[in-house]
């Protein structure tokens, strides 16, 4: 019952923050590439910073605001699968941001213009231009935030809860405390090591080799 609790909080968190993290990196990438508004490189700061802090101060970062209306915020989601997709997004957004942001300079503003000149809407500019062109980048930035999503142990070590476990603390907790001999967090880490494995496999295909191991 646990493993597969386990599994399904894993997948619905990774595939969860795989979506917020691909849309926001789209608002914000654009934003910086395209636009000429005043401060915004420190877009590219602000999305660096919860990457570059280790995961337990992001985590007890995020106990104390959302627990006990401790800044204010009038509902609690401690002990929630939302303070997981809170956590990872704040922490993987910055692989999703570089990717898609890398491939909107690379988008030539040529055809924008000859778009908008053929008096195309931003909408039409979006869908028909920047999406297409910008599918490949977000299929695989999806998938890198998607696989260490999948098995994140520092954090969810600190988020979990009673019907809370995720793979990696499962694993863990089979390791350290109910499994003496190892042989199901061992079968259960190869498992997820397999899944991982074929999904970067895959992200190496949508990209054409350029993301992934």
């Amino acid at each position: 019952e646990e493993i597969g609790r386990a599994f399904k909080n894993s997948f619905l968190i990774a595939t969860t923050v795989g979506f917020i993290c691909c849309f926001i990196s789209l608002l914000l990438g654009y934003v910086l590439t395209q636009t000429q508004l005043r401060g915004k490189k420190l877009i590219e700061i602000i999305v660096a910073i919860p990457y570059s802090a280790p995961g337990t101060v992001v985590a007890l970062a995020l106990i104390l605001a959302f627990s006990q209306n401790f800044f204010g915020f009038p509902i609690s989601i401690y002990n929630t699968i939302w303070l997981f997709v809170i956590a990872y997004s704040l922490k993987y957004l910055n692989f999703s941001f570089k990717i898609v942001t890398h491939h909107y300079s690379q988008i030539h503003q040529h055809l924008i213009e000859a778009a908008e000149v053929s008096g195309a809407s931003f909408v039409q500019v979006f869908r028909s231009i920047w999406l297409p062109l910008l599918k490949p980048a977000l299929s695989a930035s999806f998938f890198l935030v998607f696989v260490p999503s999948l098995s994140e142990l520092t954090m969810s070590l600190f988020l979990t809860g009673p019907g809370l476990e995720t793979i990696g603390t499962l694993i863990f907790q089979m390791q350290e405390y109910s499994d003496n001999i190892g042989g199901g967090a061992s079968v259960l880490a190869v498992c997820v090591f397999i899944l991982i494995f074929l999904m970067n496999l895959l992200t190496k295909k949508i990209s054409n080799g350029k993301y992934g191991l």
